[in-house]
């Protein structure tokens, strides 16, 4: 699979965590605008496949990109300062995730 080189970056986010016991997920996929720094975090593959279809149709392999920011987050968000660190998600996943962007694509033709 090609990398495309849009604005918004598919991938996983990994939540750097204060101390050991706090209790939130550590990864989620993830949408991220790299510009506005906009974030928003889904519970698998294809759902997020699903709200790509809808946001972006059928051009939305020119508007996202699997290449991850490189470094640490630490942008500050309402509650305060969340590091976070993105990746790429595997050949499986993103398999998996253009799946289920060209099946809802296709359910809504």
């Amino acid at each position: 699979m090609a990398e495309y080189r849009g604005n918004q970056f598919i991938g996983i986010v990994e939540h750097l965590k204060d101390s050991p016991t706090d209790n939130y997920p550590t990864y989620d996929y993830c949408e991220l605008n790299q510009e506005s720094g906009g974030l928003c975090g889904y519970p698998d593959v294809e759902f997020m496949g699903e709200v790509i279809a809808h946001q972006f149709g059928e051009s939305f392999r020119q508007k996202i990109t699997y290449e991850p920011p490189q470094g640490t987050d630490k942008r500050r968000t309402e509650q305060g300062i969340c590091p976070r660190r993105y990746h790429q998600m595997s050949v499986l996943e993103r398999d998996k995730f253009e799946k289920a962007v060209l099946k809802e694509l296709k359910g809504e033709q």
